[in-house]
């Protein structure tokens, strides 16, 4: 029984070294900054498809308090349902709104097709590149936030964190917000690049060549990952950058998305994935031993699992620390009602998804992505296997 004992101890220890990661995070949340200069920035926006969050992400988008910027807002044809929600917003006040037109990619992702696409029409006075993706909700001072670091010299390149914020109350939605934003602090530690959120100087671009380091790659961000670490370039993933993304999921979408991350990063950072799914699995079959012994009468079991929900409520507190230092009033709103029950009582689930979606994705090699399916062959090697009906 020692063994098992011990297993408890080293699990209550993690989870309780969660809680003080998360909450040194949240401190220094929800300071000012200030910019010395304002340089020039083209804000690249790949766009697919329509929601009923499009028009407020291009509208926040449009309204950043930053004086000198330009948005690229590309898509992969002309008949995309996004063209028509752009161009109308462009017509409205706010920062120059472009749309810019793809085609089709041939062997790599097409979210990394139009990406190099829009890096094409880079003008002589950017001086800033940026990325962000349209299923989120950047605040009034993102772009500042994101810029900021790159004018004080030492940084390469900045990067956010992206905080899912169910639209519904559903346990499918508010379970992978809670998976997904338990990674927040772990992903400043692996120094990984979301894609959602990211910018660096355009003599970056030029140096490290990221039109062809990129060509051919299923998915942006984690490979630029790759690239970054390689070129040995110095990432910062500030605390403040936190950028609310909504989310609605099924059950089914929800494995989906989790089985499409865990590809991502198996794929080209094997040494995370392996890492994460461990940590995980541990969780998850230590808490399965604690309730089983639990239900046999074990003291120590029953100990643990008490000391385990009391960790998962202190947990779900500093989240709701990071919401409130982070997002408007409406936004706390709707995390405290929609997705902090999960964080509380549901770590079984939303745990249990990342295990499952880990596992499942140790042999595969193809990938289902906006209807697109994909053959990963190599870190620049992607066939695609088929296209959804026109």
């Amino acid at each position: 029984m020692w063994l098992i004992d011990g297993l408890f101890v080293v699990w209550l220890a993690l989870l309780a070294g969660g809680v003080v990661v998360a909450w040194r995070f949240q401190r220094g949340l929800g300071n000012r900054i200030e910019l010395a200069r304002e340089p020039a920035v083209v804000v690249i926006a790949p766009v697919k498809g329509t929601s009923r969050h499009l028009p407020t992400f291009v509208a926040r988008l449009r309204a950043q308090r930053y004086g000198r910027y330009r948005i690229v807002a590309v898509v992969e044809a002309e008949t995309d349902p996004a063209v028509p929600v752009l161009r109308a917003a462009a017509e409205g006040p706010g920062a120059p709104l472009t749309i810019a037109v793809a085609g089709l990619s041939v062997d790599e992702g097409q979210k990394v097709h139009n990406l190099i696409h829009a890096l094409d029409r880079l003008e002589s006075g950017d001086e800033m590149v940026a990325f962000v993706d349209a299923d989120t909700q950047p605040a009034p001072d993102w772009l500042v936030r994101l810029v900021e670091p790159l004018t004080r010299g030492g940084i390469d390149v900045v990067t956010g964190h992206r905080w899912l914020i169910p639209v519904n109350g559903d346990v499918p939605s508010a379970v992978t917000a809670a998976a997904t934003n338990s990674l927040v602090a772990a992903l400043r530690i692996w120094d990984v690049v979301w894609g959602g959120t990211c910018a660096m100087r355009r003599e970056t671009v030029e140096r490290i060549g990221l039109r062809e380091r990129w060509r051919g790659a299923i998915v942006d961000d984690v490979f630029l990952t790759r690239i970054v670490h390689e070129h040995r370039l110095r990432l910062l993933a500030p605390r403040s950058l936190i950028v609310p993304s909504p989310v609605e999921h099924s059950a089914r979408s929800a494995l989906a998305f989790g089985r499409r991350q865990y590809k991502f990063v198996g794929w080209y950072l094997p040494k995370i994935w392996w890492s994460a799914v461990a940590a995980t699995t541990f969780h998850l079959v230590a808490g399965a031993c604690a309730l089983v012994l639990a239900l046999r009468g074990d003291l120590f079991a029953i100990l643990a699992l008490v000391v385990a929900v009391a960790l998962a409520q202190a947990r779900a507190e500093v989240r709701l620390m990071i919401v409130r230092k982070t997002f408007d009033v409406e936004a706390q709103r709707a995390y405290r009602a929609k997705a902090d029950y999960a964080v509380r009582w549901l770590p079984p689930l939303w745990i249990g998804l990342h295990v499952v979606s880990g596992w499942s994705t140790l042999l595969s090699r193809r990938l289902v992505w906006a209807g697109v399916v994909y053959e990963f062959r190599g870190h620049r090697e992607t066939r695609i296997v088929s296209r959804p009906a026109a």
